[in-house]
């Protein structure tokens, strides 16, 4: 077997894992983060951000949040902002906090 293929599967084996591990602290950030008050999409890919020094794709924090939403981990909720417009917040449900790490 050509080593250059091993280490060019090994480099993907790794970049595959940093993900997953990258994934999972997003997913503990925004829990810990929606557990202090409700936030939508935005204020949240600002906050990972800020905390994290990690720009994520455009958009992926949508998908991010569905999927969270799917899993029963957050659930949005219309709100009023000061305008009186309509805008989606997440809020942490209690199948997302037994999830959390003992603080």
């Amino acid at each position: 077997m050509d080593k250059f293929f091993i280490h060019k599967f090994y480099i993907v084996l790794v970049v595959k894992k940093t993900e997953k591990i990258l994934g999972g602290i997003i997913t503990l950030l925004i829990l810990k983060t929606l557990l202090e008050e409700p936030k939508h999409g935005y204020e949240l890919e600002k906050i990972i951000r800020e905390k994290l020094d990690y720009k994520l794709p455009e958009g992926s924090i949508y998908v991010i949040l569905k999927n969270l939403e799917r899993r029963g981990l957050i659930k949005p909720q219309v709100m009023k902002n000061e305008r009186g417009h309509d805008i989606k917040k997440y809020i942490i449900t209690e199948e997302g906090k037994k999830i959390l790490p003992i603080t």
